[in-house]
């Protein structure tokens, strides 16, 4: 019996194109075929929303409804293992109420459940954007990523977010109010201070971490690419950048006293972890402007892949890996080496319009389900 987590069935209702939907899932890869608007991506967007790591916005929920539904919510329900233990979840999700389950146990959200399906996401076009969109959804993975590894960098992350809002709005209401920074200098010492002891923590946390994977991601990167020659590297940026790499609590709480006259009229804080970046490059080139399509994708991946066998370190069992419309851009070859490098103990669903090839796996380790 697996001690890794496996999920045995899903069952939908009114959820997108799903108005009624069941399937067993018998194997460890799961291969989803069918044309544009079959449903593939719904499925795993499902499994995505039930999970903790899933990027679905739960703002979104409204728009999952299915259009052809006459009721007012949707709902998921999941059979699967983790540690030879059976658990059966159950989301039914309304405009006015959400109701969550776990073996007849209520929680308020997918992220209290303690023994919670958790999954590695990679969608085609929101992948990408790690890669060659702005700071933000890079920041976005890393917090992720770490947020699990880590409870410390939640707890320091959390607060560390609290503290700028109320930099922010310390400035916004004296602004508001007709007074001048003077009145609240000494206020803003007391702020500071906290917000470069955290600060400085969450940006060294995020440095240790890129000099831990750097290599990791290069071995990932060859690994896809079917051993190509391309050198990669993670840089990681934050703001405001370093001293010979030196992270500095004062230094930062310098800088903010230095920034606070331009913040105060902008009412936004403009220093700090919360504008910190990380650069990807590819043969001493940055990936975001001057890499092609399955250059990017394939760092993606790469990163995507760190994320998983991170968190399998600290969870001590490995994540389900969903990839959805992951073929698309890369050539055979790369398709070949990716099937190829799929992680060995997870649970991993692949959603394509066709099928070239397979990986080297068991026949019987892999099951192919067709949409239509």
């Amino acid at each position: 019996m697996s001690q890794d987590l496996r999920l045995h069935k899903i069952v939908l209702s009114n959820f997108r194109n799903y108005t009624e939907y069941e399937i067993d899932f018998q194997k460890q890869y799961i291969f989803i075929i069918g044309s544009n608007a079959s449903g593939k991506s719904n499925l795993l967007e499902a499994i995505e929303y039930i999970s903790v790591g899933g990027e679905v916005s739960r703002e979104s929920e409204k728009q999952i409804l299915s259009k052809n539904s006459t009721q007012d919510f949707f709902s998921i329900k999941a059979v699967y293992e983790l540690f030879g233990r059976q658990f059966q979840l159950e989301a039914n999700i309304g405009q006015k109420q959400k109701n969550i389950k776990v073996n007849g146990i209520k929680y308020r959200s997918i992220n209290q459940i303690e023994d919670s399906i958790k999954a590695i996401i990679f969608k085609s076009y929101e992948s990408l954007e790690m890669i060659r969109g702005n700071p933000l959804s890079r920041r976005n993975w890393l917090n992720m990523t770490l947020s699990l590894i880590s409870k410390s960098y939640t707890e320091a992350l959390k607060r560390y977010e609290r503290l700028i809002e109320q930099r922010n709005n310390l400035f916004k209401n004296t602004l508001e109010n007709g007074e001048n920074l003077n009145k609240i200098e000494a206020e803003l010492d007391i702020w500071e201070i906290e917000i470069s002891k955290y600060g400085n923590f969450i940006q060294k946390t995020r440095q240790n971490f890129f000099n831990a994977i750097n290599a990791d991601f290069q071995h990932f990167y060859r690994q896809i690419s079917d051993l190509s020659q391309e050198n990669t590297n993670l840089t990681y940026l934050p703001n405001p950048p370093s001293e010979a790499g030196i992270l500095d609590e004062n230094a930062f709480y310098e800088k903010l006293k230095d920034r606070r006259k331009l913040d105060f009229y902008r009412g936004q804080t403009s220093v700090g972890p919360h504008r910190d970046d990380f650069l990807i490059s590819i043969d001493n080139q940055e990936a975001r402007h001057f890499s092609s399509q399955g250059q990017q994708r394939t760092s993606a991946l790469s990163l995507k892949l760190i994320q998983l066998h991170k968190w399998q370190d600290k969870l001590e069992f490995s994540p389900i890996l969903l990839l959805d419309d992951v073929c698309a851009e890369l050539d055979l070859s790369r398709q070949k080496a990716l099937f190829n490098s799929l992680p060995l103990r997870s649970q991993v669903f692949i959603t394509t319009t066709h099928l070239n090839s397979l990986p080297i796996v068991p026949n019987n380790s892999y099951q192919i389900i067709n949409l239509k």
